[in-house]
């Protein structure tokens, strides 16, 4: 065995003692503990030892009867190992390598430790480990040596296994257990059943690639794109029960019993193609026989027990109903078309796409033709051009009576129809479909508005915006006058490109402001909207509402626009609210940083003399 100077030294001076005191002594039993008890710290379950790991020794004589704390140094911290780059912030702290008479030696480099006693150590793996082969590992106590235990290296300190027993026909869960890790894995990643986002997991068998049958690609309907960080997950309304586990039956089809092989992969969020946060070796799961008949029974009990709350149905009921694509588990799916959550609702439609779409659209169809429709089911249905040319007007006429259910769902999904099958440029509506729309969506204006949510109401002001005569601007001043959705309706108003509006919207910003409340608020988006859909048009009116308008929001927002186009008036109040440290100062000084490239790393005075400079320019 090899042990260093220092444990040789303190051997010897032990030695010396004894033989020098011609006293008989008590012998101090060594150390003692075996590989398969040195285990990440609060698990049970051995990792290969890896820089920066906090691992606890379970043992004998590995310490003194009374325990022992180490303190980290508050001063210093220690450089990761660039082959470990990503390390919790414990990982980099700085421990004592010797603590109440004992040592641990990962491949004769002392540890930091944390904790000694009798029967457990726990200590910091030193950053100088290498990540292949094995590592000698002893405990001294006292000048006594254990023998040296031989443990594995490596980065895999992520453990994989499958959460319960599998078969063919049922979910395959993958549990995960990542050393304090398995928070960042909450599944759903997205609206996409499939998108497992940065965790990838790869299955073979047999030494071969399983592919993949369901990807992000192959469930964008309607050219969906993922949204919210590349490594998040969905924001559910409370706690998930269930995290650290990836449903493998989502992308891959165990349709044959046997042993496969899975690995996973946690990928950096940036920058694209770095080395991974964590891979695990490759592990073996086992996928049992399973039956039709048992499937059936499975589903059954499945569909007794659903829940309603939208946690439980994301996080686990949802997508146990999904990867085999049968006729039971298709209308199971198709009820939460239909949820008040449009999260569940976006989930259940995109989860349509495991199945063939001739078999999902009649499913769709037929729920429709017997419930109503919903924003989510006119999605599926009108997704792509030739659905839109073969079904558009069947399902606009079959939504318009719906505009005027009690159901907030209902209404949505009517005004989604009537939106995209009928009123939206590419609908290529049957004129007379086109008419009976548009008079639906007139006539049951105030309904949808004492009854649609925020997203509802939103759609509906866009579709008012598509009428063809006056009659979506008189329903829209309507709103305004009322003081309903006047937000949507102001930024509606201005894709229509009246003249008559553009005037209108002007003087609504140069009413008093005292007493007005969340008008300036409302209006903070009208200068932009007003801009961009009337072009030089509305140039004029935003410098009137910049030079007279009372709320100060709109006055910025003027401004910002006016600079935009490179007219003075936009540059002069920029300038005096630098000069004069206006409230708003700093947000102009960006503003104008952002908007010209050539000011991004200029000091302040920089940009007063290029704002100065501009609004004096003839």
């Amino acid at each position: 065995m090899s042990i260093n100077l220092a444990t040789r030294t303190a051997l010897c001076l032990a030695i010396a003692s004894s033989l020098c005191s011609g006293q008989p002594q008590i012998t101090q039993p060594a150390p003692s503990f075996e590989a398969g008890r040195v285990l990440p710290s609060g698990r049970d379950r051995a990792v290969p030892l890896a820089p920066g790991l906090l691992i606890s020794i379970y043992g004998n004589h590995l310490g003194p009867v009374t325990g022992c704390e180490g303190f980290a140094d508050a001063r210093r911290r220690e450089t990761p190992n660039p082959l470990r780059p990503n390390q919790i912030f414990a990982s980099t702290l700085i421990y004592p390598k010797a603590l109440c008479e004992t040592q641990v030696l990962v491949g004769g480099v002392p540890a930091g430790l944390l904790y000694v006693q009798e029967r457990q150590i726990n200590f910091k793996v030193p950053q100088e480990t290498p990540v292949e082969g094995t590592a000698e590992i002893r405990v001294i106590y006292r000048g006594h040596s254990s023998r040296g235990v031989r443990l594995p290296l490596g980065l895999e300190s992520s453990l994989i296994s499958l959460e319960s027993p599998a078969r063919v026909g049922m979910p395959v869960w993958l549990k995960l257990s990542m050393l304090g890790m398995e928070a960042r894995v909450q599944y759903p990643f997205d609206i996409h059943p499939a998108d497992f986002k940065c965790h990838d997991v790869e299955v073979r068998r047999d030494g071969k690639p399983l592919p993949r049958f369901a990807t992000l690609a192959t469930q964008a309907i309607g050219g969906i794109l993922t949204s919210g960080p590349r490594c998040g997950s969905v924001g559910l309304p409370s706690e998930s029960h269930h995290i650290g586990r990836i449903p493998l039956h989502l992308q891959y089809r165990f349709d044959q019993p046997g042993t496969y092989q899975v690995r996973y992969t946690i990928h950096r969020e940036f920058p694209p193609g770095a080395s991974p946060v964590i891979r695990s070796a490759w592990t073996a799961i086992e996928i049992l026989p399973g039956t039709p008949r048992e499937r059936t029974q499975w589903l059954k009990e499945l569909s007794a027990q659903a829940p309603v709350d939208t946690v439980a149905l994301l996080t686990d009921f949802l997508p146990n109903l999904l990867g085999v694509p049968d006729q039971q588990s298709l209308e199971l799916l198709s009820r939460y078309l239909y949820h008040s959550d449009s999260l569940v609702r976006r989930y259940a439609m995109c989860g349509l796409t495991y199945w063939p779409g001739p078999e999902a659209e009649a499913v769709v169809r037929e729920a429709m033709s017997r419930k109503g429709p919903t924003d989510v089911a006119v999605q599926f249905l009108l997704r792509t051009p030739e659905l839109l040319a073969s079904q558009g007007d069947s399902l606009v006429d079959g939504a318009i009576p719906y505009l005027r259910s009690a159901s907030p769902v209902l209404v949505r999904g009517a005004v989604a129809a009537i939106f995209r099958g009928a009123l939206l440029e590419n609908s290529r509506a049957n004129p007379a479909v086109r008419i009976r729309a548009e008079t639906a969506m007139v006539q049951a204006a105030n309904h949808v508005v004492s009854v649609g949510d925020p997203q509802t109401i939103s759609d509906y002001t866009a579709a008012l915006s598509t009428l063809r005569d006056d009659r979506g601007s008189s329903v829209l001043w309507d709103l305004i006058n009322r003081n309903v959705a006047r937000e949507q309706a102001f930024i509606a108003l201005t894709w229509r490109h009246s003249p008559a509006d553009l005037q209108k919207l002007a003087q609504l910003t140069l009413v008093p402001a005292h007493g007005r409340g969340n008008v300036d608020k409302e209006l903070s988006g009208l200068p932009s909207a007003m801009r961009r859909g009337y072009g030089a048009a509305a140039l004029p009116y935003l410098e009137t509402m910049l030079a007279r308008s009372e709320f100060t929001q709109v006055r910025i927002d003027s401004a910002r626009e006016l600079m935009v186009a490179g007219r003075a008036a936009g540059f002069t109040f920029a300038a005096d609210a630098i000069k004069n440290a206006r409230a708003y100062r700093r947000e102009m000084m960006d503003f104008v940083r952002g908007q010209f490239p050539e000011l991004r790393q200029a000091d302040d005075a920089a940009v007063f003399k290029f704002v100065r400079a501009r609004a004096t320019a003839k």
